[in-house]
């Protein structure tokens, strides 16, 4: 097939049209951002995953001890897209979980209760291990109102970037449900 010089220069015309979009469209794809504010909101329990809590008889008031009110933390970040949250607003998340899941074992929650339980999600990020692989780790600090004070570790996985939302609400779940297995704040409720 012999091509004219006419066609020739039209066939370049289209190759450097092409290289040049190429170019631009890379440029836009690498420093363009994107910025997912995460607003976790994890499934209450259902009530055959709250351990039983025979003997307590007490009212609790659950307290938000998360220092941080307005900042947003870096949960994760994946090239040009990051994921944030506020703790604080996690935190808030958490004791709602912890509260209906202490109503569901007939433990009232009031806020002028005498039994005190403070809650602070002091960490939670998303790491990510080999290809698609996300674990999502969560750290919650939980003092009583006599000073006993509990880290407690949660994690979850998740194959999928786009699914650290749902990891991070079942780290909060998994963290609740530890709380209510722990020896020191369930024999702080017993007293």
């Amino acid at each position: 097939m012999i091509f004219q010089k006419k066609e020739i220069c039209e066939i370049k015309k289209v190759l450097n049209f092409s290289r040049m979009f190429f170019v631009l469209f890379s440029v836009i794809v690498v420093f363009s951002s994107c910025i997912h504010n995460v607003k976790p909101d994890p499934e209450i329990l259902e009530v055959k995953s709250i351990p039983p809590l025979k003997a307590i008889n007490t009212e609790v008031v659950i307290i938000n001890d998360q220092q941080k009110v307005k900042e947003d933390h870096l949960f994760f970040s994946a090239g040009a897209h990051s994921w944030t949250g506020n703790l604080h607003q996690y935190t808030d998340k958490a004791i709602a979980v912890l509260k209906d899941a202490l109503q569901k074992r007939n433990i009232k929650v009031k806020p002028d209760a005498e039994k005190k339980l403070k809650l602070s999600i002091l960490k939670a990020e998303t790491d990510c291990h080999f290809i698609l692989k996300y674990e999502s780790n969560l750290i919650m600090k939980v003092e009583t109102g006599n000073g006993i004070a509990v880290e407690i570790k949660a994690h979850q996985n998740t194959t999928s970037q786009w699914e650290i939302t749902w990891a991070n609400e079942q780290a909060i779940r998994y963290a609740v449900i530890d709380i209510l297995k722990n020896d020191k704040i369930i024999g702080y409720l017993k007293e």
